[in-house]
């Protein structure tokens, strides 16, 4: 021990013995010895006292901080000044250190049974330290179950379970093979690497108003602190996986599936076991004070067989109110899984009362429904706040399970698990290649490094995550290169080829003889195993969320349709004795990994061929069903390459005008997207099938499922004109052409005006008469573009040969000023940068120059442009035209013609209309996608998804509109937007609402439109 960690070490064991030390002269009172630490513990306090009072007695501030903690035991001020002076004496007096270590380390005692809060100091069994425990309840209320001796006991084949069942390094088959060549068992800690984890920190108040800046009400607020709470997540702060303990008590880890969360919870477990038994450093640090802690590790997936058998027993409740509650399930869970703990009917209570414990919930998400989340989520609280208060608690969840009324407060810390690093990647595999080929790491580790980066480069150019890019996908890798000679390259034949491995290595491979021999003869042949597995998978999977983990009965149930009875037991025990693939936890069965239930019942599915399609239609709409049908397609295409067409045929002629009809489309998009070689042609043809359903008013479909076939088309190449670039890299720009009629601008309080409108705000109210532009004749037009700029149209202003940054004569002066050495736009990453949603994070300044340069590319096309009129695209010349911003009134005219609606569309909105808060998109969308939200103009978008910035000036109201309207590019003026983004309710999507910004502003929220007018306003 460091002199800091003996101090505080000698602090603690001392501080209840010091009144009667001090009093006596150096020897415990009999009437604290019998009742406090007992013979053993008397003689080890006194023995250490007695080597230290000399050298106390020699420091006067030593001395002075002995006598307080004599006088007030309790006062954490005086035990704090004791454990700064043992420091420095330690650190003075090495040779006393060294006597005082040899004592609390090699003293084999157990100072406990002092009242209702014992100290159990370095609790040992035979000759292995086990662990340093604080403040064990060791009275609890009643008669004790356990003596100090069996609790030690119990400790320790407690620990030595912990180190069995969470210290050792999972590769997918390789479990069952460990015999072949004498391989041993690893440890976790020579196979894991670090994962990265940022901090989530929620917005504070200042952070808001500042950003919020000029709003005028509390809902602006709160649409601020969304733009924040967003911002942080992609920005937030990393942390060292080696300080995650230090940062607070109460933790929540939050990721995808996959991610590594339930592996860095059994890493922590490992290392604090092995740390308690042998002595081994920690690889992670500890807060100061505590020297290890006792890890609990309970997966809230067996919650719910808990909560039913509990049911099935309620008279329980009468004698233990903790029944059927998370307070209940955790010793009930611990006990099923190690029988030596089932003796102990209070062992894991007075563990958890005394404090010292980290207690690991893992799996909030795997509560099956969003109310028992709210619920489960208000017991971990409970748990952790009110019932065992002295632990640290640490949850884990996936971000759809971690929402609304299951996101815990201030009190835990939130930190997100990041995808990993190609370097992580690499360094994983480098590890397994170690253990599994240690004559020829550095080329089998160059082999797989280089596969893996082939996978995740072709899923990147088609603007897919990658593929492999988590612990488990990369370890799956490794386990199929260990079991087959070639690493396939898309996904359902890397999981066929998987799950082969893992069921064929209860064989042995050709032993010195050229003799193959099983290892294990249960369950049949690893290929009617798997057979078995894929029934069980698909009737599992048939009974959503709920039944990915199912008891023996529900088991029995599904085999009985496909096994007699003396097979249907010999399988069950071998998934009992052997696990694998299909395993049984708590009393419960399930796949290993969820990815291994949706691809076997894919698997499944697809030798079912046609038949299959009358019980998947249903499904095509939901998210559970998503991954196995987009397997069904990879798989298909291995098993019979002709039904691979039929079933994408089927999934692109579902019934016209319904949800499934996109349903069916995206998914087909989807799936032609994850072949290995990409068929150009193909992903052409779908992509045209799918913009056509995308862009069809009358068919109905949530605006999830819009966006997502949005996102799709995006990645097989969005075909619609108006979206993307032309032929010669330049925007594809789509005009709709609107008249200069006067029109109603604003909106009215008054219940006899045609823009009436209650929800209105005081800016937008004044006008009276009808808006009349300016400089204008009847029969007069301009021309708006349908949609938003695109992603892919102001990249052509970024990467054209002559880079519109660096053209001054596209820049205001003030634009230019703020450019200075700026070559392009701020990416903001995941879908915001699809080719097809609307740019975001670009200033005024640079929706401006966009616009100039635009025009100079009409001038010399010579004003030929493609403009939109009544559902048909010709192509006109508008003459000489002013190519910029549009202004803000020509803004409101484009989106709510001359009657004064509320919504483009009309006065009643849907989220079939509009990306916008209700629509639960929560991001942007490709444009578009809201076809119902037209208008007779034929322009789109104008209501939700980004803001659009106009070329006016902002004035407070619209009482002197008419002679303080200015529309003139130079300075800078803050400028308005108008529309509203995705983030933001029906109130604030209105054509009516008006907002402004300082131009040099970018945001996520905030894209434009370009416009034409032949009028130089």
């Amino acid at each position: 021990m460091d002199p800091s960690q003996l101090a505080s070490e000698l602090t603690k064991l001392l501080t209840p013995y010091l009144p009667s030390l001090v009093a006596g002269g150096g020897a415990l009172g009999a009437e604290i010895a019998k009742g406090a630490a007992g013979k053993a513990g008397e003689k080890v306090v006194e023995q250490i006292w007695e080597k230290l009072r000399p050298k106390v007695q020699a420091k006067p501030a030593a001395q002075e901080a002995v006598a307080d903690v004599a006088k007030t035991p309790d006062d954490a001020d005086a035990q704090n000044n004791l454990r700064y002076q043992l420091k420095k004496l330690f650190s003075e007096d090495a040779a006393l250190a060294n006597a005082l270590q040899t004592l609390v380390v090699q003293g084999d005692y157990n100072a406990a049974n002092i009242g209702a809060g014992a100290k159990v100091e370095q609790l040992a069994v035979g000759k292995k330290i086990r662990q340093t425990i604080y403040h064990i309840y060791q009275n609890a209320p009643g008669r004790a179950a356990l003596d100090d001796q069996t609790f030690a006991r119990i400790l320790g084949e407690y620990q030595d379970w912990i180190g069995k069942a969470y210290n050792r390094a999972r590769l997918y088959g390789l479990e069952s093979i460990k015999a072949e060549h004498k391989q041993r068992v690893r440890s976790l800690a020579e196979v894991f690497v670090p994962l990265t984890l940022r901090r989530f920190a929620p917005p504070q108040r200042e952070e808001i108003e500042a950003l919020a800046g000029h709003t005028r009400d509390n809902v602006s607020q709160i649409k601020a602190y969304l733009e924040l709470v967003r911002s942080k997540q992609k920005e937030s702060e990393p942390i060292a996986l080696e300080k995650l303990l230090l940062e607070k008590e109460r933790l929540a880890l939050i990721g995808g599936a996959g991610c590594g969360k339930s592996t860095l919870l059994a890493f922590l477990a490992a290392g604090l076991t092995l740390h308690a038994q042998t002595g081994a450093p920690l690889p992670f640090a500890l807060p100061r004070g505590i020297t290890t802690l006792v890890p609990l590790i309970i997966p809230l997936r067996y919650l719910r067989e808990y909560q039913r058998l509990c049911q099935q027993s309620p008279t329980e409740r009468l004698t233990n109110p903790r029944v059927g509650t998370l307070a209940g399930f955790v010793p009930w869970y611990l006990k099923h899984r190690n029988s030596v703990l089932e003796v102990s009917e209070d062992f894991f209570d007075r563990l958890l009362l005394g404090g010292g414990c980290l207690v690991m919930l893992d799996g909030l998400d795997e509560v099956v429904s969003r109310h028992e989340r709210g619920r489960v989520k208000q017991q971990v609280e409970e748990l952790a706040n009110e019932i065992y208060p002295k632990n640290r608690f640490i949850v884990t969840a996936r971000e759809a399970g971690y929402s609304q009324d299951a996101v815990f407060g201030d009190d835990f810390a939130r930190f997100d698990v990041q995808p990993l690093e190609p370097e992580q990647i690499a360094t994983l595999v480098e590890n397994w290649c170690r253990q599994l080929y240690p004559g020829e790491v550095e080329k089998k580790t160059r082999e797989l490094v280089d596969a893996i980066q082939e996978i995740n480069a072709r899923r990147i150019e088609q603007d897919l995550d990658p593929l492999i890019s988590t612990p488990l996908m990369t370890t799956m890798v490794v386990s199929v290169s260990w079991g087959e000679t070639k690493l396939p390259r898309e996904r359902a034949k890397l999981y066929e080829a998987a799950v082969s491995v893992i069921l064929q290595a209860q064989y042995l491979r050709d032993d010195a003889d050229g003799v193959r021999q099983e290892l294990v003869e249960w369950g049949g042949a690893w290929d009617a195993q798997r057979d078995w597995l894929a029934h069980i998978a698909l009737e599992m999977h048939k009974g959503g969320r709920a039944g990915a983990a199912v008891n023996e009965d529900r088991l029995r149930e599904i085999l009985r349709a496909v096994l007699p009875p003396d097979k249907l037991e010999q399988f069950i025990e071998t998934v009992r004795a052997r696990g694998g693939l299909f395993e049984e936890r708590a009393e419960l069965f399930q796949f290993v990994h969820l990815t291994f239930q949706e691809f076997l019942a894919a698997r499944l599915l697809t030798k079912q061929r046609t038949d299959a399609w009358r019980e998947l239609g249903k499904h095509l709409a939901e998210a559970w069903w998503r991954e196995t049908l987009l397997l069904l397609y990879g798989y298909a295409l291995v098993d019979y390459g002709k039904y691979a067409e039929q079933y994408l045929e089927w999934l692109s002629t579902q019934p016209a005008d319904s949800a499934h009809r996109l349903a069916g489309l995206e998914l087909a998009g989807a799936a032609v997207l994850e072949l290995e070689k990409p068929n150009p042609e193909l992903q052409t043809q779908q992509a045209k099938l799918l913009a056509n359903a995308l862009e069809n008013p009358n068919l109905h479909a949530p605006g999830v499922l819009r966006a997502n076939a949005g996102n799709t088309l995006a990645r097989l190449g969005d075909t619609r004109t108006g979206v993307m670039v032309n032929e010669n890299g330049l925007p594809d720009l789509l005009f709709c052409e609107i008249p200069y009629e006067d029109f109603w601008m604003g909106s009215s309080k008054n219940k006899n005006d045609p823009h009436y409108d209650p929800e209105a705000y005081d800016d937008e109210l004044g006008q009276r008469v009808k808006y009349k532009f300016k400089n204008t004749k009847a029969g007069d037009k301009y021309y708006i573009t349908r949609y938003p700029i695109t992603n892919a149209q102001f990249d052509a202003f970024v990467e054209q040969k002559e880079n519109g940054y660096q053209k001054r004569e596209f820049w205001t002066d003030a634009g230019w000023q703020w450019r200075r050495d700026r070559i392009a736009n701020e990416k903001y990453g995941g879908v915001y940068d699809l080719p097809n949603h609307p740019v975001v994070n670009v200033t005024w300044y640079e929706a401006a120059a966009f616009c100039k340069w635009v025009g100079s590319k009409l001038q010399v096309a010579g004003y030929k442009v493609q403009v939109w009129r009544d559902g048909k695209i010709e192509t006109c010349d508008v003459g000489p035209v002013t190519c910029r911003l549009p202004s803000e009134a020509q803004w409101e005219k484009a989106a709510r013609t001359s009657d004064g609606r509320k919504y483009p569309w009309g006065k009643d909105i849907t989220p079939e209309h509009a990306n916008y808060d209700e629509t639960g998109i929560g991001a942007t969308s490709a444009v578009g996608c809201f076809p119902r939200g037209m208008n007779e103009y034929g322009v789109l978008d104008m209501s939700g998804n980004v803001w659009d910035w106009c070329a006016t000036k902002w004035v407070e109201n619209y009482q002197e509109y008419g002679t303080q309207e200015d529309n003139s590019l130079e300075g800078d003026a803050l400028r308005v937007l108008r529309g509203g983004s995705f983030n933001l309710d029906a109130r604030f999507v209105r054509c009516a609402w008006r907002n402004w910004d300082n131009p040099d502003i970018r945001s996520l929220y905030r894209g434009f439109r370009v416009g034409l007018s032949p009028v130089r306003l």
